[in-house]
């Protein structure tokens, strides 16, 4: 019996370690974004800070750079300008999942495809 209460309290320490450490918030990856009709965009963020996003139903993509700053994401892509910055503020709800909403971005396109939209990493 004082083996299953000592293999019990073990267990409840290492869970409460874990329960806080801080995932490491990173961009970088492979993201989906899925839309209430089912259409679906895949963003693909580079270690080197360039960026490419892919609409398979339109066969369109676009290349752009980005950088972060904070949970601040700044994007910019040949479609919509590359002079232009872009910005986002990114809410990570954990490593794998983020949300975007619009700080500025006067690109009507890129706006309408990302603000108010949960990113989910795609896991390879």
């Amino acid at each position: 019996m004082k083996k299953i209460y000592l293999f019990a309290a073990a267990f409840l320490l290492v869970t409460t370690i874990f329960a806080f450490v801080a995932f490491k918030e990173t961009i970088v990856g492979t993201w989906k974004i899925t839309y209430p009709g089912g259409s679906q965009r895949t963003i693909i963020f580079r270690n080197n800070g360039t960026v490419r996003a892919e609409i398979p139903a339109e066969h369109f993509t676009v290349e752009g750079k980005y950088k972060m700053k904070g949970d601040i994401l700044y994007v910019t892509d040949s479609t919509c300008g590359t002079g232009y910055w872009a910005k986002y503020k990114s809410t990570f709800f954990t490593n794998d999942s983020s949300y975007a909403e619009v700080i500025e971005d006067s690109c009507s396109g890129r706006r309408n495809t990302v603000d108010k939209q949960t990113l989910i990493r795609v896991k390879n």
